[in-house]
């Protein structure tokens, strides 16, 4: 029988505020445990992540361990999931009761190392069932005043002024003396956001002006340039367009007020377009019936 063990932190930067819970940290306790107790190590059972417990939506290698221990022949023999502590497998009782029976009636015991507690099949007795679940308890009460505290900071911060998200291009965040962060311009990005508008204004295609710029190392912060980031931006210039793009549900339309005319430049992906001073209509395609009606005679 082998034994496999999984290993969780939230964020990259949980390790700077709690080192003792960090992945290095963790991996060190596990294998120390299982070296006292002689547990045999699946060759492919380190399982390692960032990501929340609370939900299992994004927990794309915990989904994948127990992919492999319900399906995969190669984990056939594995006995039992080794974690640091309880918080580190789940922190949602619901969700977590269910994988942990799942996992029961497989025939494989989770063991918290910090909790010493254990859950699986007979011979687990019910209180050491029980000792799990409440600390699977602690763990989402845990879970729920830390989202509350993040939740209240997110507030205060807010009314006081603070910018909070990535900073659209042309612009970057600056923390003031008194430590609110603000939205300032950013000089580099905004000579780049000129070329792109002048280039757009001299009828010059998206991919000319992407070739312009990735020539002249001129990136989209790391990133090369490609026609749809291109036209993102264009389309966010409120001097371009008068309106904004409306869409209507009922046959499918699309309509662009232009302030001016001008040339498609990629043609083999507007082939359904009909350009006029006005506007730009892109129809919805004839489906097959409607193709043979039409063709018919």
């Amino acid at each position: 029988m082998s034994t496999v063990y999984y290993v969780r932190i939230s964020s990259l930067s949980q390790s700077n505020f709690n080192p003792a819970s960090s992945v290095e940290a963790q991996e060190f306790n596990i294998k120390k445990f299982m070296c006292e107790k002689n547990f045999k190590f699946h060759k492919d059972g380190r399982f390692s992540e960032v990501a929340s417990a609370k939900n299992d939506d994004k927990r794309f290698v915990f989904k994948k361990m127990l992919e492999k221990l319900f399906t995969d022949e190669n984990f056939k023999d594995v006995q039992f999931i080794v974690v640091n502590d309880v918080s580190r497998f789940h922190r949602n009782i619901h969700l977590g009761l269910n994988v942990l029976e799942r996992l029961a009636n497989k025939g494989i015991t989770v063991i918290s190392i910090n909790d010493n507690c254990k859950y699986g099949p007979h011979p687990i007795t019910l209180s050491e069932k029980i000792k799990f679940r409440n600390k699977l308890i602690e763990s989402e009460n845990e879970w729920l005043k830390i989202s509350e505290r993040s939740q209240n900071t997110v507030k205060y911060r807010k009314q006081r002024g603070d910018y909070f998200g990535r900073p659209p291009f042309g612009f970057s965040t600056m923390r003031e003396s008194d430590g609110t962060i603000k939205l300032i311009e950013n000089t580099k990005e905004k000579d780049v956001l000129k070329q792109i508008y002048d280039m757009y204004e001299k009828n010059i295609s998206y991919k000319q002006i992407c070739f312009f710029l990735n020539q002249r190392n001129k990136l989209n912060r790391g990133k090369e340039w490609s026609s749809k980031s291109i036209s993102y931006y264009i389309g966010r210039k409120p001097t371009v367009y008068k309106n904004f793009i409306s869409q209507s549900k009922d046959n499918c339309k699309v309509k662009i007020q232009k302030n001016k005319k001008r040339k498609i430049s990629n043609q083999s992906d507007q082939k359904q377009s009909s350009l006029n001073n006005e506007e730009i209509v892109v129809n919805k395609p004839m489906s097959k019936r409607q193709r043979k009606k039409r063709f018919k005679y």
